[in-house]
This record gives structure tokens, sequence and C-alpha cells, in this order.
């Protein structure tokens, strides 16, 4: 593959660098994140930074990085700070080529960080050596012909599971990624001789989820664990909007269909036992019961550093070499998607 860090453009390169700079500060880091309205694609956020700065305080921060003879510097301070307000994020950083200390002064005015070209020039001569592969190298191998017929649309799959760290951190996005895990472990199962393809795509939505639920969690750190494992258990079951819209919208139905179908309040009575009996189907208890427990939830920032790296090492661990806390992590998803542990963990590459 050609796309290796010290073969990327300018630009790209940039934005690897500061990835890795970042994600050694303590922050989780994620690339090239779209911003879309309705299908239709406005922009991408450059980095968008994640950390834990207590049990009940998390950090939201968009970057925009432009290493450019003519950055425009003051203008992208301008539209950074645009996205910011516009997503609702804590803060911002704009690292620029532009080394004016007017450029610095202007976003220290806008409440906007700004790394300079100084910065910039220190941290590109540092050696990193950075022992990961790019987002480059992974679409790339998606771009293989070979490869399209096995690995499907999963670099647009991934891409969305990116953009749910804005749009859907909640209960929503993190059953989307669950789907996602869920054929990302039967693929991982069913070719094992291009598991190694499935693995790094399972590790990076994984690290996804583990965000949202870590989010969701910090947003009721004072809840005891029985109310956070109830609310945690109706999520699981019906999304972001509860138990309540889901009764909301069946009554709607109900009224519909004894309005105007033959029968109706017999299809209807049918309907809700069918949709409550799907509802009791769903191991959900696996998932609210270890999520609700703070001995686990104190681990799931530093454990989805750890996946999203697995995600991007230039050799792709093998999940039984993983460490014992994120192959129980692996195991809980594992047992919700009714997947045997013994069938993935023992996969044979070869």
């Amino acid at each position: 593959m050609s796309k290796k860090i010290e073969n990327l453009s300018k630009g790209d390169k940039a934005e690897e660098i500061l990835r890795y700079y970042f994600r050694g500060l303590g922050f989780y880091v994620v690339r090239g994140v779209k911003v879309n309205h309705k299908n239709v694609d406005i922009t991408d956020i450059d980095l968008l930074l994640y950390n834990k700065n207590s049990s009940f305080s998390r950090e939201w921060i968009n970057v925009d990085i432009k290493d450019k003879k003519s950055p425009h510097a003051v203008e992208r301070i301008f539209w950074t700070k645009g996205i910011q307000n516009n997503l609702g994020l804590d803060k911002c950083i704009v690292a620029t080529s532009d080394s004016r200390p007017e450029v610095t002064e202007y976003g220290k005015k806008q409440d906007v960080v700004v790394l300079d070209g100084n910065f910039l020039s220190e941290l590109k001569e540092k050696d990193f050596k950075i022992k990961r592969v790019s987002e480059e190298f992974l679409k790339e191998q998606l771009d293989n012909e070979d490869l399209k017929k096995f690995l499907g649309d999963w670099w647009r799959r991934y891409e969305r599971s990116k953009s749910r760290l804005i749009f859907d951190l909640n209960f929503t996005g993190f059953n989307q990624c669950l789907e996602d895990i869920n054929e990302l472990f039967q693929e991982v199962i069913a070719r094992p001789n291009k598991s190694g393809y499935y693995l790094r795509f399972l590790y990076l939505i994984v690290s996804h989820s583990l965000v949202i639920i870590d989010y969701l969690i910090g947003s009721v750190p004072f809840m005891n664990q029985d109310e956070k494992q109830e609310m945690l258990d109706e999520g699981f079951k019906h999304g972001s909007h509860g138990k309540a819209k889901t009764d909301h919208i069946m009554t709607i139905v109900s009224k519909l269909v004894s309005g105007y179908v033959k029968d109706g309040e017999k299809i209807t009575k049918q309907i809700r036992q069918d949709l409550n009996s799907t509802s009791d189907d769903i191991p959900t208890e696996i998932l609210s019961e270890f999520f609700s427990n703070t001995s686990n939830t104190n681990y799931l920032f530093e454990h989805a550093k750890k996946f999203e790296l697995l995600g991007f090492q230039k050799e792709v661990a093998h999940p039984n070499s993983l460490d014992n806390g994120l192959k129980s992590l692996l195991g809980l998803y594992l047992d919700f998607c009714q997947i045997s542990r013994k069938d993935f963990f023992e996969i044979d590459p070869n």
C-alpha cells in the first residue's frame, strides 16, 4: 500500500501528525468527520477531539488545519468558530502555517486557540516515529478491486459512524454502532482469511460506541446504579426517545389501523404483542447491567482510545491477543449479539 504517512500530501500529513500529537496529550481523536444535513455534505472537521476531564465532565473540540502557503488564517478562525457554535462544541482550535502575531491575537479575541506556523514547523521536525497507518491507507484498502466484493461499503459505514460522534451522541447512535458491530463479528467469523480488514473497522466502531456510552453516562453522574441500569435498559431497547415515544407512535398506528382496516383492533393488538415480544427478546440487560456499574465504566474512555489505536495499528492484532479489559468488552458485545465467543476469539486467518 502506498498511502503510508510519509507518502501523504502536505495537508494530509499535517492532519495525521496533529492527530498523533493530540492523542499524546490524552485526547480521543477522530480525523475527517463529515458534517452534513439531510444527506448533503457541508464540510469536514479535520480533527474532532474528545476528553474526559472527570467523572461528570466531558469536552468536545473541533480542530481546523491548514498547512498551505496561503492558509487564509483569519477566515479559518471565523469559520472554525462558527462550526463550534453551530454544533454546540466546547472549544475550537485552528492550526495554521501562518506565523503572523495578528492571527494569534485575532484568535484570542474570538476565543479560538491558534497553533501557528512556528508551532507546526517545530512539530513536523520532531521524529514521532508514528507506528500507525493513515486514514488514507484504510480507504485505499477498500478501493482495491479484489477486496471490494468482500468488504462492500464499510468505508461509507465507517464515515457514518464517525459522524455519530457529532450528531448521534445518544442511544440511537449507540444502537446503530451495535448493528455495525454485529455484522462485523459475523464477517470476521465467516471470512477468517479476510478478518484483518474487518477487524480494523470492528475495533474502530467499537471505539466509537464506547465514546458514545461514556458521554451518555457522564451526563447522569449522580444517578444510583439501579436508576442508571433502568435508564440504560430503556435506551438500549427503545433508542433515544425511550418507551414513551414508542408507545406514542403505536397509539397513532392503532388509531389509523382501527379506523381504516377491517378487524383493525385485532390487528393492532397483535402488533402490540409482537412489538413487546421483540423488545423482551433483546438481551439488553447484558449491556445495562455492565454499563451501570461504575467499576466498569471508569475505564471506558481509556478502552476507547486503545480500540482506536488497534484500528490504525500497522499489524492488525488478533482478538485473542488483546488485554483482558478489551477482550471483556468484545465478549460483552458478542454475548449481546448472541454470537459464540469461541468462534470469534479462535478465528484462524491463515
